[in-house]
C-alpha cells in the first residue's frame, strides 16, 4: 500500500476517534422506530431541569417588600399601589411558570408511556420497559423505578404506580394487562392515546384562551398610555398623580381596578383550563 493510502486510513481513523460515543437510548429508540413499534414520539427532549420553586413565595410577601420602602418614603397611598402592583406581577408570572412546569410534566409523562407501548410491543420484559419509561419522565423517575424494582421481584407494581396521582389511569392498565391476560402493550396504548387526546385539548384551549390574556394585558397598558398621552398634551398628570395627596389616592385606586381585572382574567382563564 502506497504512502498516501496509509495516510488516508490515519486521518479516517483519528476522525473516528473523534465522534462522540453512540447513546443507547437514542439507539434503542430508533430502533423501535425503525420497526414501526414507536409511532409518534416527540423529537424535541424534555428538559431534565426543573423550574424554580416558585410556590414557596407568595404574592402577598412580594407585596409587601416592595410596598414598604415606598410607605416609608413616600406615603401610604404610593406605597400600597406599587405593593399592589408587584403582588398582581408575581401572581401573574408564577401562574405562567406553573402552566409551563405542567406543559412539560405533561409531555414527558406521554413519552414514558409510549416508550413502555414500544419496549413491551418489541418484546422487552415489563421491569425493562418501566426502566426505560424512568430514564425518560423526570418527574415520575422514582415511582416508574420503584415498580421496576417490584415488577423484577415478582410482585406487583400497580400499586407503586398509583401511589402517583398522574400515573392512576397507568397503574389500572397495568393491572389490568397482568390480572386479565390482555396484551399489556394494547391496554397502555389506550392510555397513551387518552393523554395524547387530552394534551391536544390542552394546546387548543391555551391557543384559544391566549387571545384573551393578550387582550387583558392591553387593556391593563391602556392606563399608562392614557397617562402618557396627558403628559404629552401638557395636562400634567403626573405632578396630579404623584403630587396631590387626593391624586395619590386616586392612583392606588385606578391600580386596584386594573389588578383586579388582570386578577379576574386570569381565573376564569384558569378555570376555562382546568374544565
Amino acid at each position: 500500500m502506497t504512502a498516501p493510502s496509509w495516510l488516508t486510513w490515519l486521518m479516517v481513523g483519528g476522525a473516528l476517534l473523534l465522534l462522540p460515543p453512540a447513546d443507547p437510548v437514542r439507539e434503542r429508540v430508533r430502533m423501535l422506530a425503525l420497526r414501526g413499534r414507536l409511532e409518534a414520539i416527540e423529537r424535541s427532549r424534555v428538559r431534565r431541569r426543573e423550574l424554580p420553586p416558585v410556590g414557596n413565595l407568595s404574592p402577598l410577601v412580594v407585596g409587601i417588600a416592595a410596598g414598604l420602602p415606598v410607605v416609608a418614603g413616600a406615603g401610604a397611598p404610593l406605597g400600597l399601589a406599587v405593593a399592589v402592583a408587584a403582588a398582581t406581577s408575581w401572581q401573574l408570572v408564577r401562574d405562567g411558570l406553573r402552566r409551563r412546569s405542567d406543559r412539560r410534566a405533561a409531555t414527558a409523562l406521554l413519552s414514558a408511556v409510549r416508550v413502555v407501548v414500544a419496549e413491551l410491543s418489541a418484546g422487552s420484559r415489563p421491569a425493562a420497559a418501566l426502566d426505560a419509561a424512568a430514564a425518560t419522565d423526570p418527574h415520575h423517575a422514582e415511582t416508574f423505578a420503584a415498580a421496576a424494582e417490584r415488577a423484577r421481584s415478582g410482585t406487583d407494581a400497580d400499586e407503586v404506580l398509583a401511589s402517583a396521582s398522574q400515573l392512576v389511569s397507568f397503574a389500572h392498565a397495568w393491572r389490568l394487562g397482568a390480572v386479565a391476560g390482555v396484551p399489556m402493550a394494547d391496554v397502555i396504548g389506550r392510555v397513551a392515546g387518552d393523554l395524547a387526546s387530552r394534551a391536544k385539548q390542552g394546546r387548543t384551549v391555551s391557543s384559544a384562551l391566549a387571545t384573551v390574556r393578550s387582550s387583558a394585558a392591553l387593556l391593563a397598558v391602556l392606563p399608562v398610555l392614557g397617562v402618557a398621552l396627558g403628559s404629552a398634551m401638557d395636562a400634567e398628570p403626573l405632578g396630579f398623580l404623584f403630587g396631590n395627596p387626593a391624586g395619590r389616592w386616586v392612583l392606588l385606586a385606578g391600580v386596584v381596578l386594573d389588578a383586579a381585572g388582570l386578577l379576574w382574567t386570569q381565573r376564569l382563564a384558569v378555570r376555562a383550563e382546568r374544565a
